[in-house]
This record gives structure tokens, C-alpha cells and sequence, in this order.
């Protein structure tokens, strides 16, 4: 079994036509599937209203996080010397 490919491997595997296919695939789905799960009745609307917005926010923490370089920038730990 191969380690995970680098961030910058990752980068340069993700081609712009699959960029373009997530984007339209979130953009097109999402609201899809809110549709979806509110056609489903109040469970579907408690799940529509809560499990997904977490599921999101769960997405952009692992996208911002997980999925860092270390030429992003100072991190919340380390002191850029403006706060002085």
C-alpha cells in the first residue's frame, strides 16, 4: 500500500475538467438533495436542517485543515508580530 499522495501531487492530479465536474456536481446536487429530503416530510427537514450544514462545515474544516501547505501562512499558534 502507497502513502497518500502530497498536496501538491494532489494538485497537479485534480485536472480542471474534474474541477469543474465537482463544482457543478455540489452545485446542482445540493440543492437537490435539500429538495429531496424536504419532499421527505419532517424527518427529512430535521435532517436537511441539521445533519447537513454540519456535514459541511465538517467538509471545510478537513479541506482547511487536513489539506494544508506549509506555505499557507502563520497558523494560530505562531505570532506574525502585528498583534503588538
Amino acid at each position: 500500500m502507497q502513502p497518500p499522495p502530497s498536496v501538491a501531487t494532489y494538485a497537479e492530479a485534480m485536472s480542471v475538467q474534474a474541477a469543474i465536474a465537482v463544482a457543478v456536481l455540489l452545485f446542482m446536487g445540493l440543492p437537490a438533495l435539500i429538495i429531496g429530503l424536504a419532499a421527505l416530510g419532517p424527518i427529512g427537514w430535521i435532517v436537511a436542517a441539521t445533519v447537513l450544514p454540519f456535514a459541511t462545515l465538517g467538509v471545510l474544516l478537513w479541506l482547511g485543515w487536513f489539506r494544508r501547505r506549509p506555505d499557507d501562512g502563520p497558523g494560530p499558534w505562531q505570532s506574525t508580530g502585528r498583534d503588538r
